[in-house]
């Protein structure tokens, strides 16, 4: 399955056979059906997911690979949530791929928000740094009013595991040095009060721990201005 926040989304059950084969990263199955009707490249399952969201959810680069130069829409929305294969994005092998072939870097979900958000939440941290090169927006919000470096420092869990942890930190100071800086005090003043989610003791945490990097960053920034 694929998580993206709190919601789980389709896993191809019923869906069409070439969006099966995708989404478990056998290219051979997929050469052997694009000639058919069940290989349309278009095939789309209950979801509306294509057969590049299977093959990205799956990090399958490979058979992404496969699919763009076969003329797969880099930029298709599903039904539900209207995402795309880079919001899907499992590794940064496949984000790179999506984004060569111009996948849209800022495509926004009506729910989720642009890729830059479903890949925090997801502690792609890899990817994260590659969609920020790429001039993806660390202002863009979701619907519940939660920018990317609400979602880096927000976790519902009770207790973080140290890799958890430190993917949260990475993720939040790659944020901060993208001019994601101000959206510091909006954590603070907000408490996400805007977006009805209780402010957990796991959030208190990271943001002492983000505020101890803010110094490092003003620092660094004054250095390079003398």
């Amino acid at each position: 399955m694929k998580h993206i926040g709190h919601r789980v989304l389709g896993v191809w059950a019923g869906g069409e056979d070439f969006v099966l084969a995708a989404g478990r990263g056998d290219l051979d199955a997929c050469r052997a059906m694009l000639p058919t009707p069940q290989g349309s490249i278009w095939a789309r399952d209950y979801d509306g997911q294509t057969p590049l969201h299977a093959a990205s959810v799956g990090g399958h680069a490979h058979v992404v690979r496969w699919l763009l130069q076969e003329r797969a829409s880099v930029d298709a929305v599903t039904s539900s949530g209207a995402l795309t294969p880079l919001h899907y994005a499992a590794t940064p092998e496949v984000a790179r791929l999506l984004l060569d072939s111009r996948a849209s870097v800022n495509t926004h979900s009506p729910f989720y928000g642009p890729p830059l958000l479903t890949n925090t939440s997801s502690r792609h941290v890899e990817t994260v740094e590659l969609l920020l090169e790429r001039k993806a927006s660390v202002r863009a919000m979701d619907s519940l009013e939660r920018t990317a470096l609400h979602l880096a420092v927000h976790d519902e869990s009770p207790e973080l595991q140290s890799s958890q942890r430190a993917a949260m930190l990475a993720l939040a100071e790659l944020l901060i040095q993208h001019n994601g800086m101000n959206q510091i005090a909006s954590v603070h003043m907000l408490g996400f009060a805007r977006s009805n989610v209780r402010v957990t003791h796991s959030l208190a945490r990271s943001l002492t721990e983000i505020d101890a990097i803010c110094p490092r960053r003003h620092a660094v920034g004054a250095r390079q201005h003398t």
